[in-house]
This record gives structure tokens, sequence and C-alpha cells, in this order.
């Protein structure tokens, strides 16, 4: 709902754009949207990266919690 995938993002009220901007699904839409189209937004590098670093911390976290599980 906050990802800008059915609505805009910047018709959100302040609190909402800046939770929209949080979420990895806002950065997907917004550069599969790009590729779509055939124009990239601006700063489409910076969401890239977002998504690579959300990634790795999300891996991360599944590792350590999946190898504290099996240990038990």
């Amino acid at each position: 709902m906050f990802s800008g995938t059915f609505f805009p993002i910047d018709i959100l009220p302040t609190w909402a754009n800046l939770l929209a901007w949080c979420l990895p699904l806002t950065h997907v839409s917004m550069i599969v949207r790009g590729l779509v189209l055939g124009w990239l937004p601006g700063g489409w590098e910076w969401s890239l990266v977002y998504l690579c670093l959300a990634a790795m911390i999300a891996f991360v976290t599944a590792l350590s919690l999946m190898k504290r599980r099996l240990v038990k």
C-alpha cells in the first residue's frame, strides 16, 4: 500500500512517504517501472544499492537465526 505500486507516494503524508522509502518494494517498483517504460528515474543507482544491502542484511539475519535454531 505504501510502496508506490498502485498510486504515487508523493501524495502521501510526510510520515507515510518516509515509511514508503524505507520499504524495499518501493525501490523495486521504481526500478521495474523505469525499465518497463524505457526510462530510469534519477537515483535508481541508490535504490539498487539499498536493495543489495537489504538483501545482504536479510540473508545474514536468516542464516544466523537458522543456525541458532538448528543447533538447539
